[in-house]
């Protein structure tokens, strides 16, 4: 599978679970096809820029590059990186992430986060006490 549809760098920081390549999870899915029920959200913030999907996905979408040599590049799938906070061993966490960039400065956004404040209830984005956590 190309390295263009299957987040590679994510699926070995996973330990490299049992999954069909050919039909990845949505946070190893970097293909442009629209999954199964998946609807998509502008990220607060982002607008015009970024959006999130049902099933976790990020989407960059079209515009300039912010290169000196401006270029138009079309939308893309964003890979997704596990991330640990913590530490110490028995204190880490493990989430997802993505780095956004908006008008030269970049954030990493916790996926959880945003997947609950768009598709479930929204909150306080800035209140730092507020933890989504995922159950399972």
């Amino acid at each position: 599978l190309s390295e263009a549809l299957f987040n590679e760098k994510l699926w070995l920081q996973l330990g490299q679970p049992a999954i069909d390549r050919a039909h990845p999870p949505a946070c190893l899915n970097l293909s442009l096809h629209e999954m199964e029920n998946e609807r998509w959200k502008p990220i607060p913030g982002y607008e015009g820029l970024y959006e999130l999907s049902s099933r976790g996905r990020v989407r960059k979408l079209a515009g300039w590059s912010h290169s000196p040599n401006k270029a138009w590049l079309p939308d893309r799938i964003m890979a997704l990186r596990l991330m640990r906070s913590g530490k110490a061993p028995k204190d880490t966490h493990q989430y997802l992430s993505v780095s956004l960039t908006k008008e030269g400065t970049k954030q990493k956004i916790m996926i959880a986060r945003f997947l609950y404040y768009c598709f479930v209830a929204e909150f306080d984005l800035k209140d730092r006490h507020l933890v989504v956590q995922l159950m399972g």
